[in-house]
């Protein structure tokens, strides 16, 4: 009975917090429900920034170089941790830097103005480790660079992009250090670099290297320029607080980039799968004037939150209030439309609204760095002389999620009530129920290693194949260990294992050392290594056997 009580106990409760946890549309903006975000001011930096770069690493918002007071650049960074700001000396000055976060979760920053004033290039390159708090110098890039953009690939670390200087296309690899690739088509200043291919990536839009608009031309890595019909329409805008090409990634292959119509300066969204370029749909037109009638400017590019399938869309109107649209760009998968909500902030008081450094923080809260402060009252125009040192955390909180905390509390309160009947009317123990599993996305995962054979990429992670499916981390583990009984590690070795048997079987004269890199092993200690542990034998023994 003590059981009943408290299962009617939770069940209520459970009901009255979906109740006072349902959403109060405090406006609307172009037809569109809007909700109004929250704001945490936490405490400032301790350099004012802007033109600086900011993300998330190891659960730290980190910030890097800029310019600060009098328009002199910087060559410090930030991290924020236990309530305030912890400066670190970098290597050299960066303002106005690409930043690229590569495979093992380091961060390389290059290239900025030379000089106070936004003035020149600079040719300096380093790495970022924020385990601890450190920076390593690398060899100078092929040409000074400011503005530019980089992108990682398999085969390195791909940039381009430069402002008031020519550009080209060069790469960056461990062994060669940079070097000039190819010329482009287009002279470029943040210009998107999207990996299109295992071994190829498409360079195109952002404005000229003198801020001018493009004719949008697209430069692939390897093979010939050309032409989308769709970039003739809609017009993209530099990249400068892009942080990789997977900020924009909602798939293997697959982006959401922002773009206007050339035509009439609409807002919308380009889906980029490969090297096609695409319109998505949306139920209704993004925004352009906001609470009170004012312009919507928006910051020229998307936040992707791929484990909820949606895109936030910054911007900000002349009177100092922050927008973010939500982008819903799920039921597009099914030939439907997306769907949109508008979250917006008065934040004129922070005196942080011109170009400030956006980072979708945990939970879907936007995390506002530095900036300019407003020159002249419109927030559209800032005074580089006088950047700001605020940071703001914009809540959306349940908004955030919209809809999700509703269905999380039903389906909570139906499974409570199960749980109270299956207790009234059992009459003795049985076994707890399995955990429930995602067939569906099983399928995708196994798709994705049998057909295109993912399980060859070295230092393969959960994060790409959840990358690859749009999912989370979470969900590839729950599907694999519930559906196959094996961790993700165990689960990989055994395509790795089975291709390599596979290549042995077919290519008798092919050496073991060669057989394990094409399987995707990282060396070949690791090769025989895994090799004996999921067959019993040795490479060596197990070839012996087939003959």
């Amino acid at each position: 009975m003590r059981k009943f009580n408290l299962l009617i106990t939770i069940v209520l409760a459970v009901a009255c917090s979906s109740e006072k946890t349902g959403e109060q549309v405090t406006a609307t903006i172009g037809g569109i429900p809007a909700y109004k975000m929250a704001v945490e001011r936490l405490p400032d930096m301790e350099v004012p920034r802007a033109t600086h770069r900011a993300m998330l690493l190891n659960d730290e918002l980190t910030v890097f170089g800029g310019h600060t007071d009098g328009f002199i650049p910087s060559a410090t960074a930030e991290y924020y941790k236990d309530g305030s700001w912890h400066t670190m000396q970098m290597s050299y000055i960066h303002d106005g830097c690409f930043a690229s976060i590569l495979e093992d979760g380091s961060v390389m920053l290059g290239g900025g103005c030379a000089e106070s004033f936004g003035i020149g290039q600079s040719w300096g390159v380093e790495i970022y480790h924020p385990e601890s708090h450190s920076f390593t110098p690398l060899c100078i890039m092929d040409r000074k660079r400011t503005f530019a953009s980089a992108a990682n690939i398999s085969d390195g670390v791909l940039v381009s992009g430069n402002w008031y200087a020519d550009d080209a296309i060069e790469l960056w690899t461990p062994e060669k250090g940079f070097s000039y690739l190819k010329e482009v088509s287009e002279k470029r200043s943040g210009p998107y670099i999207l990996k299109s291919a295992p071994d190829n990536a498409i360079i195109f839009g952002g404005s000229s290297n003198r801020g001018d608009p493009l004719e949008g031309i697209i430069d692939r890595m390897n093979g010939e320029p050309y032409r989308d019909t769709v970039l003739d329409r809609w017009m993209t805008y530099s990249q400068f607080a892009s942080s990789s090409y997977a900020d924009d990634a909602i798939g293997e292959y697959s982006y959401l980039i922002f773009a206007t119509r050339r035509s009439d300066n609409q807002p919308g969204i380009l889906k980029v799968s490969g090297e096609s370029f695409s319109e998505l749909e949306t139920a209704m037109p993004i925004p352009t004037e906001g609470i009170n009638g004012a312009e919507i400017r928006y910051a020229g590019r998307v936040i992707v939150d791929r484990p909820f399938r949606m895109v936030w869309l910054p911007g900000m109107d002349s009177t100092g209030v922050f927008y973010a649209v939500k982008v819903n760009y799920d039921p597009t998968f099914e030939g439907g439309k997306a769907t949109m909500t508008v979250y917006y902030a008065d934040i004129s008081d922070a005196k942080t609204v011109v170009d400030p450094n956006i980072v979708l923080m945990p939970g879907g809260s936007l995390a506002l760095t530095g900036g300019t402060v407003a020159a002249t009252g419109n927030y559209f125009i800032g005074n580089n002389f006088a950047p700001s040192a605020a940071a703001l955390i914009l809540h959306t909180g349940e908004h955030g999620q919209q809809g999700m905390g509703k269905i999380i509390f039903i389906l909570l309160a139906g499974a409570l009530m199960t749980a109270l009947l299956y207790l009234l009317l059992r009459k003795r123990p049985e076994p707890e129920p399995a955990v429930a599993t995602n067939p569906a996305l099983m399928a995708r995962i196994i798709s994705l290693m049998e057909e295109d054979e993912i399980f060859k990429k070295k230092g393969l992670t959960k994060s790409d194949v959840a990358l690859a499916l749009g999912t989370n981390v979470t969900y590839v583990s729950a599907a694999i260990n519930t559906q196959h009984g094996c961790t993700f590690p165990e689960f990989v070795a055994d395509y790795r294992v089975r291709y390599a048997q596979k290549l042995m079987r077919e290519r008798k004269g092919v050496r073991l050392s060669d057989i394990g890199d094409e399987a995707g092993f990282s060396n070949e200690q690791t090769f025989f290594r895994t090799f004996k542990a999921r067959t019993g034998l040795t490479p060596l023994e197990w070839k012996n056997q087939q003959i």
